[in-house]
């Protein structure tokens, strides 16, 4: 089982000219670590290194949200100059990106209904579908562990919460601070544990 995860900030050896305007991409996805608030703005933790970055470097800056794949891509065409992703460095090496240290340690965590709280390993009962969200540490461990119909592969946080508050799947697999401020202290956190 993944006992850590770590959250890394992806970087290219390419850097734009000081003149234009440093683009930044997050996924936006992880609250609070990455999310949207409610005027559409990014915001979280990922967003305030971006400024803390910005004014270091005296640049102006443009964060963007995106989702993982495109975030990858982005970078690899240069539409971005950097971004923040949830990636362990296993991950990174694999995408042939560069990293930086790790800012931020977080514990993974299944969720799922209280009913299953005390279930050993998800992964040992055949008749278990786990969600999770496409392109991240917790997808590419599950797909090396996981026949592929056991497994369903969401392109944002709340679409997974729903399937599993509605039953379409009977476990989550994420970062525990993410599925506690998504999921369990939300509605769709009824019943979840």
């Amino acid at each position: 089982m993944i006992r850590r995860l770590v959250v890394l900030l992806l970087m290219l050896p390419l850097v734009a000219p000081a003149a234009d305007e440093f683009v930044i991409a997050t996924s936006g996805g992880q609250a609070p670590i990455a999310m949207v608030a409610v005027d559409g703005t990014p915001a979280g933790l990922e967003t305030e290194l971006a400024g803390w970055l910005c004014t270091a470097l005296q640049r102006v800056c443009r964060i963007e949200v995106t989702d993982w794949s495109d975030l990858v891509a982005g970078l690899e065409e240069g539409r971005y100059d950097l971004g923040y992703a949830a990636l362990s460095r296993r991950t990174v090496a694999a995408l042939g990106l560069d990293a930086s240290r790790s800012y931020l340690a977080l514990a993974s965590r299944y969720a799922g209904p209280i009913a299953l709280k005390g279930l050993d390993d998800p992964l040992d009962d055949p008749a278990r579908t786990i969600g999770v969200l496409r392109g991240t540490p917790h997808a590419l461990w599950l797909e090396e562990r996981l026949p592929a119909e056991r497994l369903k592969r969401y392109a944002d946080a709340q679409e997974m919460y729903l399937s599993l508050h509605t039953g379409q799947i009977d476990l989550a697999l994420g970062d525990a601070l993410m599925l506690w401020r998504g999921l369990l202290h939300t509605p769709l956190g009824e019943g979840i544990a």
